[in-house]
């Protein structure tokens, strides 16, 4: 492990909690494309996790085709670098926040004085949730395929200090993953996000990453797609990144950050 991480105070301990967690768990990942849910793959599997079954999430986004090509990109490479580690995609079709958006407020003003951050947070917990479902399910012993699985629900990224908006809440969350292993005491279901227990920033997410990555994976982090224009001329014109989007430009911090290192 590179030696930021090794001296950044506080890491060692919630590391060995991470191992403990992910160590030949069967991972329900709900993997977006963008930077952190591409870059969390090798994390995991350096903590020691077995299985990983990706679900990904049709909210009705404007940028819904940009980021199924990045994740089937992604899930490509990813299965050949930890072969029968990294299961078939699954696809929910799952309309939010806009759905909430028009069953919860009466006219348009009101929807635009709602809390943005809510609004995401909201959306995040509604998958969360499909993945707790899912992973009940596995768990089932009509799906088994081992003894003892051990389900691990894992967010799309959640790093603390993101500056877009998309991720909401960071508290939310945490009370969340009380909540939920509260819910499934003695059940070994365990919701769980590891950028976010282990207090990481957004730069730091993906420098982990990278540090984590077998040199064949760091094309699928390349792969990742964080834009929020649906119609990214930026891309198709050999710009990799939209000056106005902040995904964008978290994007090009955060591999500024691992060029920092030496780790690219």
């Amino acid at each position: 492990m590179h030696e930021y991480f090794k001296n950044k105070e506080g890491l060692e301990g919630r590391i060995r909690h991470a191992r403990r967690m992910l160590k030949n768990a069967s991972v329900v990942h709900c993997i977006s494309g963008g930077l952190d849910s591409v870059g969390v793959i090798p994390v995991m599997k350096f903590f020691g996790a077995d299985k990983i079954q990706p679900v990904f999430f049709n909210r009705g986004q404007g940028n819904y085709e940009q980021e199924k090509t990045a994740i089937t990109k992604v899930l490509s490479i990813a299965s050949e670098v930890y072969p029968d580690s990294v299961l078939k995609l699954i696809e929910y079709v799952m309309p939010i926040p806009s759905k909430y958006i028009k069953e919860t407020f009466k006219n348009k003003e009101s929807a635009k004085q709602a809390s943005t951050k809510s609004v995401y947070t909201l959306r995040n917990i509604s998958m969360m949730d499909e993945c707790y479902k899912l992973a009940r399910c596995l768990n089932d012993d009509r799906y088994r395929e081992d003894d003892d699985p051990v389900f691990t629900i894992l967010s799309n990224g959640n790093v603390t200090t993101d500056e877009s908006f998309g991720d909401g809440d960071v508290k939310n969350y945490k009370l969340l993953n009380q909540l939920y292993d509260v819910q499934v005491k003695g059940n070994i279901v365990h919701c769980y996000m590891p950028y976010l227990w282990l207090g990481l920033s957004k730069n730091e997410a993906l420098a982990l990453a990278i540090d984590c990555a077998p040199e064949d994976y760091i094309n699928a982090i390349n792969a990742s797609y964080s834009c929020w224009n649906p119609k990214p001329t930026h891309a198709e014109q050999g710009i990799p990144y939209n000056d106005w989007c902040p995904p964008c430009r978290e994007r090009k911090q955060a591999f500024d950050f691992a060029k920092e290192l030496g780790l690219i």
